[in-house]
């Protein structure tokens, strides 16, 4: 993939740095695969740093968590149901993201 850097923002106390991802290559040939990749295509991350280039927040959470979602919902849709085992790594993907949220909210 490419991932483009660019700062966005600056102040004498932080900087404002957007991450984009694109041109996603694989050479493995799947169709849920290329579904996800096209989701995540050009995906922005959005994140605040302090003055020194540690990490402060991420200022795009909700979209990614849109984009997560979606992808999330893809998995489901896509896996078969006689796969227990890939139905149940799901869950437990979806359970993890859930829990994350959470603490981020809190």
């Amino acid at each position: 993939f490419t991932l483009n850097i660019k700062i966005t923002d600056s102040t004498a106390n932080s900087y404002t740095i957007e991450w984009q991802y694109s041109d996603f290559k694989t050479n493995v040939k799947h169709p849920l695969l290329s579904k996800i990749i096209s989701v995540n295509e050009n995906r922005k991350i959005i994140f605040k740093t302090d003055e020194m280039g540690g990490f402060k927040e991420i200022l795009n959470l909700e979209e990614l968590t849109r984009d997560y979602q979606k992808t999330l919902d893809i998995l489901k849709k896509e896996i078969s149901k006689s796969d227990n085992e890939l139905v149940e790594l799901t869950k437990k993907i979806e359970t993890n993201f859930i829990i994350f949220m959470v603490g981020r909210i809190n």
